[in-house]
């Protein structure tokens, strides 16, 4: 830990309040990057406490963390880029060329949850990114002490039963089904309408212990804006332009109005015209 603190490569993350470990960029390549050797992967905490009324999972309430943990890893990486001009740095967020959740497995940043999500010392609310760099860097890194053990809450909280002890099934996640185009299944809208959510699930981190007594995030705080809740009420007389301009800084605006407004209409039951 004394060694990971005085890195020069890790202090500006940890200036921020980020973790960060390293991955062999081989072990985790989705895309080739030229020249890359190493990935320095960090988490960004994104918890809040639930909104009264609030029909939008977390990260879909939050303004666009692409932006605002983008522009992070490039100061870092400016940093980075800085102390070593020997070496490229690139930062990367969500559109990366690397498996995100196999890096942080990998490095030991977080441990894998029976959620199928990514459980790090700061939980699972968290949004992954990370700097790939043709430096090789091999970060002393402690893995997280949790683990699930005997512990099935997320499978047993699971609002669509996308979750059982033999792994995850994505097409019967809340998450998906209200991302997914076109019509719905009545199975699948009776899943959306029953909990309540227009865009994302949160469901198997809330029940989970590692996320107990977590502190509000700084990305959802003052001076940035929660948007909690939407009705067909606010965006039916959108055009789809107008949607995109009105939530561009918001995670589901690249979805485009139709498929928010059919969630919203089912939520509501009312006709989607």
């Amino acid at each position: 830990k004394e060694a990971t603190r005085l890195n020069p490569m890790t202090e500006p993350f940890q200036r921020r309040g980020l973790p960060v470990a390293s991955a062999p960029f081989e072990q985790v390549t989705i895309k080739p990057v030229e020249g890359a050797v190493t990935v320095l992967i960090t988490a960004l905490p994104y918890y809040f406490a639930p909104l009264p009324g609030q029909n939008l999972a977390r990260f879909a309430a939050l303004p666009d963390y692409h932006q605002y943990f983008g522009e992070m890893l490039e100061a870092i990486a400016a940093e980075l880029s800085a102390r070593d001009p020997s070496h490229f740095f690139k930062p990367f967020t969500d559109n990366s060329p690397v498996d995100e959740q196999k890096a942080a497995w990998i490095s030991g940043l977080a441990v894998k949850g029976k959620n199928n999500l990514c459980i790090t010392e700061k939980g699972s609310f968290i949004f992954l990114g990370e700097i790939i760099t043709d430096a090789t860097i091999s970060l002393p890194v402690t893995p997280p002490e949790k683990r699930c053990g005997d512990c099935r809450r997320c499978i047993d909280a699971c609002p669509n039963g996308a979750l059982t002890e033999e792994g995850f099934d994505h097409q019967r996640c809340l998450a998906y089904l209200t991302q997914k185009k076109g019509e719905l299944t009545e199975e699948e809208q009776a899943a959306i309408r029953k909990n309540g959510i227009a865009w994302g699930c949160d469901r198997c981190s809330e029940v989970c212990p590692h996320n107990a007594g977590l502190p509000t995030a700084p990305i959802a705080l003052p001076p940035n804006q929660l948007l909690p809740r939407l009705t067909v009420k606010d965006i039916e007389s959108m055009t789809a332009r107008q949607f995109r301009e009105t939530y561009s800084r918001r995670a589901f605006a690249w979805r485009g109005k139709a498929t928010m407004l059919r969630n919203l209409h089912i939520l509501e039951d009312t006709p989607n015209e």
